[in-house]
């Protein structure tokens, strides 16, 4: 009786705008996983190449913006 009930509630919760959200969430999770992980970092890494480590001076002058773009998006995870 009580797992039927469950099953009920369940089947009935989940009405259209329900759906919906859950699409969207799933879409950002996506878009989240692919803009800040290993694509966009090479993308970045292509076209704004930062060379090996030797000091502060040389990091800031090919800093470029653009490089936390992939931090920005994994607030989308």
């Amino acid at each position: 009786m009580i797992k039927a009930h469950l099953t009920q509630i369940g089947t009935a919760a989940v009405n259209q705008n329900d759906k919906r959200t859950l699409l969207i969430s799933a879409y950002l999770v996506i878009i989240g996983i692919v803009l800040s992980g290993p694509p966009l970092v090479f993308l970045i890494e292509y076209l704004y190449p930062q060379p090996h480590w030797v000091d502060v001076e040389t990091f800031v002058i090919y800093f470029d913006r653009l490089q936390t773009l992939p931090y920005w998006f994994g607030f989308y995870l």
